[in-house]
This record gives structure tokens, sequence and C-alpha cells, in this order.
């Protein structure tokens, strides 16, 4: 073909690309053994002659693909009798008369043939019309559309591709090289579509960071977003976002009100009001994180802000429309063509397991040149998406810093507090538990908005079928409670007969020498303290921390000196470290129990590690604006300098008899004790007497009644006698107590 005729193609080509009216003379989804549609079938015979694949197609004996021949044979115009050796593959089982010369110059005579009419071949008409509308709506070149059709069919019809393989394995440079051949567009043309810059990279819709590493076949190295998309593209007349719905998809409402998330109320403001402006003034680059442990109610809240500021929200899902999971390279791919598809909305986009693409789950971000050019492209993404975008994670401690400086706001969602998360019952498991019961249910830290809202909806899906089978509801809505929390790794301590201690907690009988009343009222002004409470075991330390945070409405946050501690070098230091750091980000109450060996005093010492340890404790105490809760019962063992940074020491003793009177009472009301007055005198009398009671023991001895029924308020004191006595058994003295003031 002489260079003008070649000239005169490359605007049949281009313009063929982007018909939608002439008439196709094959079908839209094309079989192996389907006639080939004439444009494909012109791409074909262009790879296999000017192009070279022939040297590949024709070997010595044979042809090297049948598909190809069957194809090719189907679509010829029978003008003439075809060559004898243009037969079915099963014809030809003798190879002796096969003439590679002659094949050759068949196919040279097919592709002149065609060529000749390569001004009136079109596209399939759907996937033209597609084209169109896409092209409108991400304003697409010519030669960007004429690129995306190639793709599309390239990985849609078989026979385009077996002929696209015929060519060999090619560097980046070659697949420029054949695509301008094939599409008969200027090589420059089709660089400059499929850069990284370029709206077909940029949209997704079109992989081409492959061919920039490895040689492949053009069907590897020339992508599209999904193979649903394609699909969809040669079979459906459809709007453009539903072409990619399979990988972007409309999220629902959310389930969850602004009142559930009142515990981050200030925070919520503040994000609500940030993504509004940023949706109404079209800012560039807007990038929020939302993290913290699964079911905290991350997504729902991305929903709700969404849904009150009146945006459309899509999701961008971890897997297609076929139910295979995405890669992180299609989900960036999807996130792309989001970008792209729902720029000119008042939009917002969702990405859900953002640490996929964030730390460990993206390799290919920290191996060699390839990790780096990764990297920075999504640090480009962060910087230049056109759609705000919140994205969701558990947790951010592996996450690169240099992605975390690119978010606009990161904000951490912890647990509701324990009002909060009665609420929460109450609103969708009102009708299965009683008020009572959704109070000592929401006494369970670990317990999120996600577990008790699947539950219960699982529950109330059966109720009646639940009832009609004399099921005790409430059982069956605590139990699904209690495995949900056995799976995550938390205690099953959701129990309908475990005790609701509220009903028997009462400031005015602990032994304090303090008024923790006073105590709790300021620090309900203030917000912020630092407590060291000291005394024998089973008085009170920890319930008193647990009732704070109640009072304060906040998170509590446990964890016992023991869990901090690691036997690698560094590594408790760091637990200590992100135990405060939770507790700042969560507004939590932190209560670090039996904190001894953090704050030993670093005179007695013997390993360098012990001194770091505690020097690093006094560090973080120091910083903790918040609400810090330390419990000991060796307080003359610790470090000086440790006690000077707590703004109250607060020793709890042994009962008095009058305080353990009450408290006596209370419990045989709680517990439905048979008050027999014959003996009260006596039970009342003897516990007067008792010198190492504490609250935990009347404790105890009430979870002993699910097992062994109390008789009578002296049956209780009797019990609480043993308790004493086995105090006195294992040394623990009957003695007062000294108090640091």
């Amino acid at each position: 073909m002489n260079q003008s005729a070649s000239a005169l193609a490359i605007q049949h080509d281009v313009a063929a690309l982007n018909t939608t009216t002439a008439a196709d003379n094959g079908t839209d989804h094309i079989a192996v053994d389907a006639p080939l549609a004439p444009i494909v079938r012109l791409w074909i015979l262009r790879m296999l002659v000017p192009m070279g694949g022939h040297r590949r197609f024709i070997g010595q004996h044979d042809v090297s693909d049948d598909g190809i021949l069957s194809a090719l044979m189907h679509s010829t115009p029978r003008t003439k009798p075809q060559a004898p050796w243009m037969r079915p593959s099963q014809n030809r089982a003798d190879t002796a008369d096969f003439d590679g010369k002659k094949q050759l110059k068949q196919l040279q005579e097919w592709w002149e043939v065609a060529e000749a009419s390569a001004a009136t071949t079109v596209l399939p008409t759907r996937l033209a019309a597609n084209l169109a509308r896409l092209a409108a709506h991400l304003s697409l070149s010519s030669v960007e559309t004429a690129i995306l059709g190639f793709a599309v069919l390239l990985q849609t019809d078989q026979v385009l591709a077996a002929a696209g393989n015929q060519l060999g394995e090619a560097s980046s440079a070659s697949m420029y090289r054949s695509l301008a051949n094939v599409l008969r567009i200027p090589e420059s043309a089709v660089r400059d579509a499929l850069s990284l810059d370029g709206r077909l990279s940029g949209s997704g819709l079109v992989e081409t960071g492959a061919v920039e590493w490895s040689p492949g076949f053009l069907h590897d190295q020339l992508g599209v977003l999904s193979g649903r998309f394609a699909d969809l593209m040669v079979c459906s007349d459809t709007d453009p976002i539903t072409l990619i719905r399979d990988v972007v998809f409309p999220s629902v409402a959310p389930t969850l009100a602004e009142a559930d998330y009142r515990h981050v109320a200030s925070d919520l403001q503040v994000l609500q009001t940030y993504v509004r402006h940023a949706v109404e003034t079209r800012r560039q680059g807007v990038n929020v994180l939302l993290y913290g442990t699964p079911g905290t109610g991350k997504t729902e809240l991305a929903r709700l802000i969404a849904s009150t500021s009146q945006l459309a929200l899509f999701e961008i899902a971890s897997g297609d429309g076929a139910h295979r999971s995405l890669d992180v390279e299609q989900r960036l791919k999807a996130f792309c063509a989001a970008q792209a598809f729902v720029r000119n909305g008042r939009s917002l986009l969702l990405f859900d397991e953002a640490e996929d693409v964030f730390e460990g789950g993206v390799s290919w971000l920290r191996v060699g040149t390839v990790g780096k050019s990764r990297k920075a492209q999504v640090n480009k993404l962060l910087e230049e998406n056109a759609v705000a975008t919140i994205w969701i994670a558990n947790h951010v401690q592996s996450m690169d810093e240099a992605f975390l400086r690119r978010f606009d706001i990161v904000m951490q969602l912890p647990i509701p507090p324990r009002r909060q998360r009665q609420r929460i019952i109450e609103v969708n498991a009102g009708g299965l538990v009683d008020a009572k019961d959704a109070a000592r249910l929401a006494e369970i830290e670990p317990l999120s908005p996600a577990v008790i809202a699947r539950s219960a909806d699982v529950i109330n899906a059966i109720h009646a079928e639940l009832t009609q089978q004399d099921i005790d509801v409430g059982d069956s809505f605590e139990r699904l409670l209690s495995s949900s929390l056995q799976a995550q790794g938390f205690p099953a301590n959701a129990s309908r007969r475990s005790l609701h201690t509220d009903d028997v907690y009462d400031l005015s009988l602990l032994q304090c020498d303090g008024d923790v009343a006073a105590l709790t009222r300021a620090m309900q002004q203030t917000q912020s303290g630092r407590l060291c409470l000291y005394g024998p075991s089973g008085t009170g330390k920890s319930a008193y921390a647990r009732y704070l945070a109640e009072q304060l409405d906040r998170p509590l946050h446990v964890t016992r000196g023991a869990d901090l501690l690691d036997k690698y070098v560094g590594e408790s230091e760091r637990r200590l470290a992100r135990a405060f750091a939770d507790a700042d980000a969560q507004r939590a109450v932190l209560l670090i129990d039996e904190v001894d060996g953090f704050l030993q005093d670093r005179r007695g010492v013997g390993f360098n590690w012990e001194v770091t340890l505690v020097n690093e404790m006094l560090t973080q105490i120091e910083a903790f604006s918040g609400v810090l809760v330390v419990t000991t019962n060796l307080m003359s063992e610790l470090d000086q300098a440790a006690l000077r940074r707590f703004d109250v020491k607060l020793s709890f003793g042994f009962m008095s008899g009058d305080a353990a009177s009450k408290l006596l009472s209370r419990w045989c009301e709680v517990l439905c004790v048979a008050d027999q007055s014959d003996q009260v005198g006596e039970a009342h009398e003897r516990l007067r007497r008792m010198r190492s009671l504490t609250p935990g023991d009347f404790a105890a001895i009430a979870r002993q009644h699910r097992l062994y029924p109390l008789q009578s308020p002296l049956d209780f004191v009797r019990r609480l006698e043993r308790e004493c006595s086995l105090k006195s058994l294992n040394g623990r003295t009957n003695g007062a107590i000294g108090f640091v003031h």
C-alpha cells in the first residue's frame, strides 16, 4: 500500500471507530465459529499480513491457530473457490501438499480486498453507540475513542486476541507501534493517548501500566477496567455509569443516625462541614481517612455524611460482578474510573479496606523502581482526585507516613461509650431485651454497633418462628452477641445471667481517704486528670474507674500492666505508647491495672531495659492530657518521680462495718435472698466484726449464688467469713493500711 493510501486509511479508520449509525454485518459478541465483524476481520488481516504476523501463523506444514483460520473462512465472501489449503482443520490430515507461499498469497488477497472497503468498515452498532456516549461523558478524543474500542474488542473477541498473539511478545515501544499500525493512527498520537496523564489511563478504562515493566502479548498489555465493562460495551445499550457498576456502585442509605455518633459529635461536625464545602467548591485532592476497630460504624458514618449533605455516594467494590475479589491494581483502576465518571455531579466516593492500598497489601509499593513509580502514582491520586473521597481502614499503624500526610482529615472512630451503646441496643433490639438487660449489655466494652445491629436483625427476622417454638428471643439475641465477641477474640461475657453491679454500686460505701464524689464532679468539669488508686485487691479501684468513665460519658480502655510487657526490646515501650495514643484519639478514660512493673522505683531495678520502661511511662503520663487511672497494690514500691506526676493519689481500704451492712442489704435485695428476720440481727453483727471485707468479696459471693443459691443473709455472711479466712491463709493482713497524701 502506497503512502497516500496509508494516510487516507488513517482518517477512514478513526472515523469508522466513532461512527454509530452504519450497519454492521457481523454480531456484537463474536464466537470463534461465527463470522467476524468486518472491522475485526480487517484488523486481523493487518496483523497477519503487513504487520508480519504471518511468520508465526503460517508454519512449514500447517497454520498455528485453527480458530483464526476457521473465523477468516466463515467471514470471507464466496466470490470464488477457496484455495485447497483453506479447509477446516479436521480435513487437513495430509500436509504434504501444504505450500506456505501460496497460503501467504491467499492472505494478501484477502487483506487487499478488506483494505479496499476500509473506509466503510465500522464498529458493531452497540459498541459504537456506547463509545459515543463515553466519549461525550469523558471528553475523549477521536484517537482515545479508537484505542478504547480496539481494547474492548481485544478483550471480548477470542480470535482478535489470538491474532494479536501472532505478533509475539513485545515491549512497550512495540505495543505502541502495533496499535499505530493496526488502527492506522500516528504512533505519537498513540503514545499521547496512553500516557499516564491521558484520559484513558487517568479514568482507569484502559490499563497501560504493565507495558512499562515487561514484554507481553498485545491482549495482556492492553487491558480494560473489567471483564464486565468490556462485555457491556459490546452487548448492551446503556448509560456510562452503568458500564462500571460491577466495580463502582451506588451506596445504600445509612441505617444509623447522627444520634448514634454523639460520642464524636464535635469531630463529625467539622467533617460534615468540610466535605460539603469541598463538593460545593469542587476542591481538588480532598481525602478523609476514617479508622477504628471493625464494627464501629465507619462505613455507616460515610453513608450518613453523604445522606445529610445530599450527596450521591459511590463505593469502590472489593469484588466484581462475577463475585471475584479485586486486587489492589483493579481497585485503583476502579477508583480512577469513578473519579472520571462522577466528577461532574454532587458526588462522594467511599473506598473501604484502604489498608490494601496503603500498607502491606501492596507489596509493589516497596519493590525497586516499580514500587517507587507506583507509590508516586498513589500519591498523585491523593493529591489530584477530583471527587472527594472517604477512605476506611481498621488501623493506621503500618501505613506509610507519606500517604498519611496527604489526608485532609484523619479521624479515629472508637466503640461508643456505654450510654451510647445502650441507646443503640434499645433502638435495634428494643423488642428483644428489656431496659435493664439493655443497660447490662451496654457495659460490655467491645460491643460495637455493627455486632448489635447484625445480631438484632437476625433475631428480628425469625422472631415469630422462635416464639412459636417457645425459644427465648432475648437469650437467642445475647448468644449471637456472645458468639460474635468470641470470634473477634473477646471474652464471651454477654450472658443474661451476668450480674448487673450498677444496682449495688454506691460511692458512699467505698472506704477512701478522699471525697470521691467531689473528685468525680471536678473531673466532669475539667475532663482531664491523672489518678493513682492504691490499696488491697477488691476494694473498688477498677470499679471506680468504670464509674468515672460512665459519668464522663467516655469509653473506657482497660489494660493490665502484664498485657503491655513484651519479650522483645523496645516492643513494651511501643505497646505503652500505642495505649496512650489510642486513648487520646478516642477521648477514652485509660485504666492501667497493676501498673507496678511500669512504675517501680528505678533505684532498685537490675536491668537497663527496666529503667527505660519506667522512663517511657513517665514520659507518656506527663504528655497525656486526657483521663488516666492507674491502680496498684504495691504503693511503697513505686518510683517517687512517678508519684509526683499524679494529680490525685487515692487510697482504697477495707470496708467499715456500717458500709458492709448496707452493701449486704442491697445484694440480698438484688439476688432476692429471703430475709429471715430472726437471723438478720446476727448476720449484721457478725458482719461488723469482720475487718478485711471488700466490695469484691460481696461480688464473689453473688457469683457463687448462681451455682449454690444463698438461703439467707446469714448464709451470705458465713460465706463472706470463709472468703476473709482465705485471705489470712494467703498472708494478707487485716490491719489498717497506710495513706499517702
